[in-house]
């Protein structure tokens, strides 16, 4: 995933909250100290935010970075161990592995 698309899915947030009637741009200017036409044109797609712009907005608005991931993009990305598997030795007793098999 890349920042454009972190930016979009934070535009996305906040519209979703706006329609909800949570927030309004006025209301998150005031937040982070922003000039509402600054407001205005992120939300309207004329300008984008700074990283700091965008921390602060995350912050004011109490999310996270993780909460702007798509969770599909994530699931494909996420790679989780499988479980421990029995492996034979040359011992008697057999030893756990958690290391994928090899191809």
């Amino acid at each position: 995933m890349k920042f454009r698309m972190l930016q979009e899915n934070l535009r996305r947030t906040l519209w979703d909250r706006i329609d909800r009637g949570e927030l309004t741009g006025l209301r998150l200017a005031e937040q982070t100290g922003f000039k509402q036409a600054h407001i205005s044109n992120f939300l309207n797609r004329k300008r984008g935010l700074s990283l700091e712009g965008m921390d602060k907005v995350l912050n004011v608005q109490r999310l996270s970075v993780l909460d702007l991931l798509d969770p599909v993009e994530v699931s494909k990305r996420a790679w989780i161990p499988p479980p421990a598997r029995m492996i034979s030795t040359t011992s008697s007793s057999p030893t756990r592995t958690s290391q994928p098999p090899k191809p």
